[in-house]
C-alpha cells in the first residue's frame, strides 16, 4: 500500500482520489470485522486457508492480514499527507529540472523525507498490533468446537435465544410498509488533497498542481456529512427508518437471508437485523460521544497542568502520559473493565480512558504554543484573573485546532467500544448494539454471513464518514479549500 501511495501522490485528481479512498477505507476497517470477513470468504467460502487450528503457517495468514491491512492504511494516510508537502519542496523541483525520471524523484528523493512521520509512529504501531491481536485471537483461535454451524441449516433452525418470550413482531408505527428506506452509503474524500502554494512556472512540469478556487462541496465530504446526518437522525428517531421491534423474536423466521421482507435478514431468534442496526445507532453513537467527552475532559485537565504548572509539574504530567502510552488503548480499557466490571457505564469510561493520553498530549502542546501569545499577555496586563484568562482566552484558542481531531475521535471511540462489546465486556445480549451484534453472530459466519456483515458495515461507514468529515474541516480551517 505504501508503494501505491508513493506512485499516486500528486497525480491527476481522480487517481489520487481513488488511492486515497482505498487508504481511508483500509484504515477504517476494524480488526475484528475484517477478520470475520476474511474467514467467511477465504476459509468457509473459497476454502483456501483453514479457519482455525494448527495447520502451520497457513493458519497465520488470515490473522496477519486482518492485523496488517488497517495499520497499513493508516500509515499510508500519514505518508500521503507528508508526501504531498514534500513534492512541493524546491529540491524536488530542482531534481525534476535536472531531468530525473518521476520514479527516481519519488522513490529516491521524496520518499526518504516523507516516510519520517510513518517511522515515528512505529512504536504506536506495535501497541496497536498488540491490541488488535487480543481481539483477533478470539476470532481465529476460539475455544470449543470449530467451525460453528447453524443448527438445522440457515433459515430452517429454531430460535436459539430464549431470553424473551416468543411472540409476534410488535409494530411501532402506524402501518407496516412492504419495504424500508435504504440508508445511503457514504464514501470518503481524498486525504491530503492540497494545491501547490506559490506562483506557477512557465515551463510545465508533470508534478505541478494548481490551487483550488472553487467553494463547492466535493462529493466525498458531501456524502460523508449526509450519512452522519442520517446516523444522527436514526439515533434520535429510529422509528423513521425501522418499524419493527428490535427485541421481538419470531422463531419461525430465524436465519432468513436478506430479502425484500427483511432487508438485512434475521438472526437466530428471528429478530430483524435492519431494525437492530438502526436502533443500535443510538447506543453506539452515544457511547462514542460520551467516551470522547470523557477523554477530552481528562485531556484538558492534564494538558493545562502540564502547560501551565511549571517545569516540575510538566515533567510529572509527561511521565504519566508516557506510562499511559505504554499501555495500548484496548489493553488499558480491558484492564479497567476487568476491575470495575462490564456494562455500558464501564465501557464508556474504559474507552474514554484509553483515548485520553493521546488527546492530553495534543492539548498540552497547544497550551504551550498559546500561553505566550500576544492576546494572553494583553489580558494579563489588563489585570484579568488567571481563571478568566484560561477559560475565555487560552482554552478556546488552544482547543480550536482539536475540533477536527475530536470529530475523527468519535468514530474511533465507536470502534474501540465495539471491540470491547465484541469480547463480551460491553452491552449485554440481546441489546441492539453493533459490537454486541457482531459477538452474537460470529458463531454463525459459516452459514449466516449477514449476522455480522451489516453491523460491521455500519461501524466502518460511520468511522469512514467521521474521518472524511474531519479532514474536510481540517482543510477548511487551514485554508486549503478556500
Amino acid at each position: 500500500m505504501l508503494a501505491l501511495t508513493v506512485l499516486t501522490a500528486g497525480r491527476q485528481r481522480w487517481v489520487a482520489s481513488l488511492a486515497s479512498l482505498a487508504e481511508t477505507l483500509a484504515a477504517a476497517l476494524p480488526h475484528f470485522w475484517l477478520g470475520i470477513l476474511l474467514l467467511a470468504v477465504f476459509a468457509f467460502g473459497l476454502r483456501l486457508f483453514p479457519p482455525a487450528g494448527s495447520d502451520g503457517w497457513r493458519t497465520l495468514v488470515l490473522p496477519s492480514f486482518a492485523l496488517a491491512i488497517p495499520l497499513a492504511g493508516f500509515i499510508a494516510q500519514v505518508t500521503r499527507e507528508s508526501l504531498d508537502l514534500t513534492l512541493d519542496q524546491p529540491f524536488i523541483l530542482t531534481a525534476r529540472t535536472r531531468g530525473l525520471s518521476d520514479f527516481n524523484v519519488r522513490f529516491k528523493h521524496a520518499l526518504r523525507h516523507a516516510v519520517l512521520p510513518g517511522i515515528s509512529l512505529s512504536g504506536w504501531a506495535i501497541g496497536a498490533l498488540i491490541s488488535g491481536a487480543v481481539v483477533i485471537e478470539v476470532i481465529f483461535f476460539p475455544q470449543g468446537p470449530w467451525p460453528p454451524v447453524v443448527p438445522g441449516g440457515a433459515g430452517t433452525g429454531p430460535a436459539a435465544d430464549h431470553r424473551h418470550q416468543p411472540g409476534g413482531r410488535r409494530r411501532l408505527c402506524a402501518r407496516q410498509h412492504p419495504g424500508r428506506p435504504a440508508v445511503p452509503v457514504g464514501r470518503s474524500s481524498p486525504a491530503g488533497d492540497c494545491g501547490m502554494s506559490g506562483l506557477p512556472l512557465e515551463t510545465p512540469l508533470p508534478a505541478l498542481r494548481t490551487q483550488r478556487t472553487t467553494r463547492t462541496l466535493r462529493p466525498g465530504p458531501l456524502l460523508a456529512i449526509t450519512f452522519l446526518l442520517l446516523v444522527i437522525a436514526a439515533a434520535l428517531v429510529p422509528q423513521l427508518f425501522a418499524c419493527s421491534d428490535p427485541l421481538a423474536i419470531v422463531p419461525r423466521e430465524a436465519f432468513h437471508p436478506p430479502s425484500w421482507a427483511h432487508w438485512f435478514g434475521t438472526d437466530q431468534s428471528g429478530r430483524d437485523i435492519f431494525s437492530r442496526v438502526i436502533y443500535g445507532t443510538r447506543q453506539s453513537l452515544f457511547i462514542g460521544l460520551a467516551a470522547t467527552a470523557i477523554a477530552m475532559s481528562i485531556a484538558i485537565v492534564l494538558g493545562l497542568l502540564g502547560g501551565l504548572g511549571g517545569a516540575r509539574v510538566d515533567r510529572g504530567v509527561g511521565w504519566l502520559l508516557e506510562v499511559l502510552f505504554a499501555f495500548p488503548s484496548l489493553i488499558l480499557a480491558l484492564l479497567f473493565v476487568a476491575i470495575f466490571g462490564s456494562g455500558i457505564g464501564p465501557l464508556i469510561v474504559a474507552t474514554g480512558l484509553g483515548s485520553a493520553p493521546g488527546y492530553a498530549r495534543m492539548v498540552r502542546g497547544q497550551v504551550l504554543a498559546v500561553r505566550n501569545a500576544g492576546y494572553i499577555e494583553a489580558a494579563r496586563a489588563l489585570g484579568h484573573p488567571p481563571l478568566r484568562i484560561i477559560l475565555r482566552q487560552l482554552l478556546p484558542n488552544a482547543m480550536r485546532p482539536l475540533i477536527v481531531t475530536l470529530t475523527m475521535g468519535v468514530g474511533q471511540a465507536i470502534v474501540w467500544a465495539s471491540a470491547l462489546s465484541f469480547l463480551g465486556l460491553g452491552a449485554r445480549p440481546p441489546a441492539p448494539e453493533w459490537g454486541t451484534m457482531l459477538s452474537m453472530g460470529r458463531d454463525f459466519i459459516a452459514n449466516a454471513w449477514w449476522l455480522t456483515f451489516f453491523p460491521g458495515l455500519f461501524i466502518v461507514l460511520t468511522t469512514l464518514s467521521t474521518t472524511v468529515t474531519g479532514r474536510y474541516l481540517q482543510q477548511r480551517l487551514e485554508g486549503r479549500l478556500s
